[in-house]
């Protein structure tokens, strides 16, 4: 997997290649996830302590399928900088952030968060 992402790494120079490759992957895992009954399972199932990371029964990742997947059901990011900007400004919004000072106000100023 980790030679056939380097290779698309180097020949597209895209920077939205892993972050596509890693929403692919999670697709893949997507039954596995869905079946964790706690976050001690679902944390159990994404970083497994023995073997390598596989699908929902023990089968293993095959690295064309999740090329495939990435580039065929994952779609490009091409306003991922607009889409950040977005994303950051919002946030700012919700926190109330002030352009003037540049401080972050928080809505709980006497508990300090």
């Amino acid at each position: 997997c980790v030679l056939r992402l380097f290779d698309i790494l180097l020949q597209d120079g895209a920077s939205d290649v892993l972050l596509r490759t890693a929403v692919g992957l999670l697709k893949l895992l997507q039954p596995k996830i869905l079946a964790c009954p706690s976050q001690e399972d679902l944390l159990g199932a994404l970083k497994p302590k023995d073997g390598p990371l596989t699908l929902l029964r023990g089968k293993r990742i095959d690295p064309g399928t999740l090329m495939r997947v990435t580039f065929t059901q994952v779609r490009p990011l091409k306003d991922l900088a607009a889409r950040r900007e977005e994303l950051a400004a919002a946030q700012r919004a919700k926190m109330r952030y002030s352009e003037k000072s540049d401080i972050l106000t928080s809505p709980f100023p006497v508990c300090g968060l």
